[in-house]
């Protein structure tokens, strides 16, 4: 299990574009949302605010769609050839689901600006079960899953696809 911190510098994450990554660990599921310089309401939107997520599947690509308080919905696809720390996955019992580690990170710096953990509902965390093992069984080939992530956004955005989707979940902001 990796150990963060507030302030640690993800020297990975210096100096990269923003955007988003999701991965499964068998401790559970991170997404590393890095931005360049976030501004103080951008902070607090993952910090406590509202979060929207989506799940959609399009030719064997899993995507993963947030969207943190008034923010613009983001992508991170996922593909479970590339998660080198998941040994196995697990069945959910009900009302259990997956845990997640938001992580965003200020990639003019490194520094990991703010963390929060949530979980999935079980029916979420059933239909991502369910994405996977439909992906374990297509062979990985690294250009042409690339190849499928640039067709996907070059006929859809984001936004599009998260009002596709039917599989869906909220968090309600956290009171103080």
């Amino acid at each position: 299990m990796y150990k963060y911190e507030i302030g640690q510098v993800l020297e990975d994450s210096r100096g990269k574009p923003d955007g988003a990554l999701y991965d499964i660990a068998d401790e559970g599921s991170i997404l590393l949302l890095r931005l360049e310089r976030p501004r103080n309401e951008e902070i607090e939107d993952i910090r406590q605010g509202s979060i929207e997520l989506r799940l959609s599947e399009i030719e064997g690509v899993i995507l993963m769609l947030a969207k943190f308080g008034a923010w613009q919905w983001i992508d991170a696809p996922y593909n479970i050839h590339l998660s080198k720390n998941l040994a196995k996955i697990k069945p959910v019992k009900e009302g259990i689901g997956l845990s997640c580690m938001i992580l965003l990170v200020d990639t003019a710096t490194g520094k990991l600006k703010v963390m929060r953990l949530i979980g999935f509902e079980t029916e979420f965390t059933r239909s991502l079960l369910a994405m996977i093992e439909r992906q374990k069984k297509i062979i990985y080939n690294e250009k042409a899953y690339n190849e499928k992530i640039d067709a996907i956004f070059s006929q859809l955005t984001s936004k599009e696809i998260a009002e596709l989707s039917t599989v869906k979940m909220s968090i309600k902001k956290k009171s103080l």
